[in-house]
């Protein structure tokens, strides 16, 4: 019985569009964005979320890993050192010099 007076006096009360006061509207606080305009930014984010996909699977599928990698580490006693790779699948020989 209690439950149902609650609820009775729950329904006749009057909501305030925003929140009480002149200050709230004066300064953009109690402003709600329109529907538009929350719907045009879900859409733009949800299509730069694609395009980032996109580009993360058009990068995956275009680009190879290497199949062989060579790792020199040195120290300043390596100062001026050229290093020349010949063989395997190299047309000519590549240079790493610093």
């Amino acid at each position: 019985m209690m439950r149902a007076a609650r609820t009775m006096a729950m329904s006749n009360q009057v909501i305030p569009e925003y929140p009480a006061g002149p200050s709230a509207r004066e300064n953009g606080a109690g402003t709600i964005p329109s529907r538009f305009f929350v719907a045009s930014w879900i859409a733009a984010t949800l299509m730069l979320l694609a395009a980032m996909i996109g580009l993360m699977l058009y990068r995956a599928l275009t680009q190879r890993a290497p199949q062989k990698a060579l790792v020199v580490q040195g120290d300043d006693r390596w100062a001026g050192v050229s290093i020349v790779i010949e063989g395997g699948t190299l047309r000519e020989p590549m240079d790493c010099s610093p």
